[in-house]
């Protein structure tokens, strides 16, 4: 089945959040102390729609059906003397549906966010990755991303 890709529209809005439950549901599940489920919607219209230097792209089917979705904001660095002057992007959430994985979608929306991280003259993408997420990280390392940092954690009892 052909899958193409394009920039999402707030009509797509009910859709994409079906694909935002599938890794909500697994970031709960992995780290329930941080992660709840949520008694509305997990992203609101607007913080999807309606960010400055935001897109979120989807994958599709030939049916118009929403098989992932890649969302990536353009930040810049905060005004502190040791940090360099510089914009970059950020891909904030990276999802392919669980019954669509391993078929080239996330390279696909990876190249289409690429692109449009070019257009924007940016060329440097930072992301975060839970570390329970190994078929992430994989992905990522395939695509020549590197560990710059790690976040650790301590529970106290």
């Amino acid at each position: 089945m052909k899958i193409s890709t394009r920039k999402a529209i707030p009509r797509d809005y009910q859709k994409l959040l079906s694909l935002f439950e599938e890794v909500d549901k697994l970031h709960r599940e992995q780290h329930p102390h941080v992660f709840k489920k949520p008694q509305k919607p997990s992203r609101g219209r607007d913080f999807l729609f309606k960010q400055e230097d935001a897109v979120i792209f989807v994958a599709e089917t030939e049916n118009k059906e929403p098989v992932g979705l890649i969302h990536i904001f353009i930040k810049t660095s905060k005004p502190i003397p040791i940090l360099v002057k510089r914009k970059y992007a950020v891909i904030d959430t990276l999802i392919i549906a669980e019954t669509r994985r391993r078929q080239g979608i996330g390279k696909k929306l990876t190249d289409q966010a690429n692109r449009w991280i070019k257009s924007q003259g940016i060329k440097q993408i930072e992301l975060s990755v839970y570390q329970f997420n190994r078929p992430a990280i994989n992905f990522y390392k395939k695509r020549d991303y590197r560990v710059t940092s790690y976040k650790m954690e301590k529970n106290l009892n």
